[in-house]
Formats: C-alpha cells, structure tokens, sequence
C-alpha cells in the first residue's frame, strides 16, 4: 500500500482530535428552575453538565493510580475494583495511538502489523462502554467517542490492506 507513512499520520491525526472532543459529561447539581450556563449543558432534572474530553478524563482516573497501586502492594485495597477497572478501561485508547507512533517510525514487521490490528479493535472497548452507559444523555452530543470508533474502523479497514499486501509480495 502506498503511503502507509501518511494516512497512519492522518489516523494519528484524528485519534488526537476524537481525544480532544467530548466524552462524557462531569455532572454539576443544578436545580431545575435555574438555566445551565454555557458551557454546561442540562442533562436531566436538576443536573448540568460540563463536556469533558478523554484526556481530562483519563487525568482524573490516572491521577489515582498511584494510590490504588499503593493500596494493593499494602493490602488495603477494599471496594475500589470499580475504579481500578475503570483506569483499565481508560488505558485501551491509548493502545493505537503508542503503536502509531511506533509504526511511523519504523519498517513494518507482520507481528506488528497484527498487534496493531488487535490493538484497534481492543481499543474500542472503552468508547463502546462509553456510549452504552452515559445516563439520559444523548450519545449524539458526544462526538470524541464517535470519531475515535470511525478512525479505529477506518484504522482496521487501512491495516488490513496493508497486511494483505505485504503477504502478496512475500
């Protein structure tokens, strides 16, 4: 495939934007016979909320780690395993975006190739859930996790072309 080195660019590109763009909402309680300012958005009954992307998202979330790693090591790690998931979960879209970088750099061995792959599709596990379970909101303002899944598919259609043209000329 000509100019892998362009659209991986490209993808890499994109990924960064969806990253940038809203994910989830950071509730704030409002009671209803009061407006929402601007940025804020009403959510449902007496919540607002402010559009919050992937990577202030994932701040927040990262933020803990070293306290919940600390917890473990001491064994007083008790009712957290939500959120220590959740950091799990947050890691995922980082996945592609570490391997991109990699791969713009680099000669492309298969078994990278086919990591990259099963990293773009792991990777869209988290703006699935993401989409699944943000509460009386409309999925449709929440255009970060969108892009990211339309970039990973295009991402998957793109390596997969690649691969198949590698194993065509070997």
């Amino acid at each position: 495939m000509e100019n892998k080195t362009l659209w991986r660019g490209v993808i890499l590109l994109l990924i960064i934007v969806s990253m940038l763009g809203p994910w989830a909402y950071d509730r704030i309680h409002v009671p209803a016979e009061y407006p929402c300012s601007p940025p804020n958005i009403r959510l449902y009954g007496d919540f607002c909320g402010m559009p919050m992307s992937w990577f202030s998202g994932f701040l927040l979330f990262a933020g803990d780690f070293f306290h919940i790693l600390r917890q473990l090591i001491t064994g007083s790690f008790t009712g957290r395993g939500g959120e220590l998931l959740a950091l799990v979960f947050m890691i995922l879209p980082n996945l592609p975006l570490y391997r991109s970088l990699l791969l713009l750099k680099r000669k492309d061995p298969s078994r990278l190739q086919w990591f990259q792959l099963f990293a773009w599709g792991l990777c869209c596990i988290f703006p699935v859930f993401i989409l699944v379970f943000q509460p009386n909101v409309s999925t449709l303002l929440l255009w970060g996790p969108w892009l990211y899944i339309l970039v990973a598919i295009c991402a998957v259609i793109a390596e997969t072309v690649v691969i198949k043209s590698n194993t065509g000329r070997g």
